[in-house]
Order: structure tokens, then sequence, then C-alpha cells
């Protein structure tokens, strides 16, 4: 059976839980029922992923047989030129502070 990411996802996460729920009267069968799971989930998973690799691999060849001169209109168009980066300016240089008048006495 092929699964999503999002139930392989979700079948580890309850095969945790009952990991840390039952882990203070676990038993050597238990643990091996654990991790014969385990295994039968990333068999699973390695199947789903080899079925995804293929179909990759046949629309890439899809691709590179259609002719490289053929490129979608995202690519192929010719959209603004970059702008230069502007170059930085240099940094204004702060103005000491002038000392307080001081007040006249009458």
């Amino acid at each position: 059976m092929v699964k999503t990411v999002a139930e392989f996802k979700d079948e580890m996460r309850a095969l945790r839980q009952e990991m840390f729920q039952n882990a203070d009267r676990a038993d050597m069968r238990l643990v091996a029922s654990w991790v014969d799971r385990l295994t039968m989930a990333l068999e699973d998973l390695s199947d789903s992923l080899e079925i995804l690799t293929q179909s990759v691999e046949t629309v890439s060849d899809a691709e590179a047989s259609s002719g490289s001169d053929v490129c979608c209109p995202c690519c192929c168009e010719s959209g603004p030129a970059p702008k230069k980066a502007r170059k930085a300016k240099p940094a204004k240089k702060a103005k000491k502070a002038k000392p307080a008048k001081k007040k006249k006495r009458r």
C-alpha cells in the first residue's frame, strides 16, 4: 500500500506515543512488536519513494526528449533587466555637540 508522507508521519507519532505510554511495563515481545511496526512502515514508505522516483525520471525524460529549445513562458520571457546594485554611500560624520552657553548674571 502506498502511503503519503503525512500518513507515515501520523503512524510514527502514534507508535511513539504508545511506546512512551507503555515504557514502564515493556517486555521483549512488546519492544519486538514496536520494531516490527516501524520496519513495516519504513518498507511502505520506501515503496512510495520508489514510485515517486520513477515518476520524476519519467517526467525528466519526457522534458529532455521534447527538445531543449522549448522552455516555459515564465523562463523564456525577457523581463526587465536586473538592476545594478547601488554603491554604498559613505556614512556622514557625526557633528560634535557644541558646549552649552553659560547664563550671564545681572
